[in-house]
């Protein structure tokens, strides 16, 4: 069966910056029980290097996502 993307494809939607923001920090408070604002000051200053990428610790992939959602501008 073909996809006809007119029919089958849903919508793109973009977040707003507000949207962006409020979801990074929704997340990085779920995940870390931080701010964001906290959050990347670690992530700056080197804190999470030890665990970065790492999926040997529980939070190794989890610091890669959280900086990967962070809103554009921060």
């Amino acid at each position: 069966m073909a996809l006809n993307p007119e029919e089958d494809v849903p919508p793109l939607y973009f977040l707003t910056p507000e949207e962006e923001r409020e979801q990074f920090e929704a997340r990085v408070r779920e995940v870390m029980g931080i701010s964001g604002e906290e959050f990347l000051r670690r992530l700056h200053a080197g804190e999470y290097d030890e665990i970065y990428d790492k999926t040997s610790h529980p939070l190794g992939l989890k610091v890669v996502e959280l900086e990967m959602m962070r809103p554009g501008g921060l």
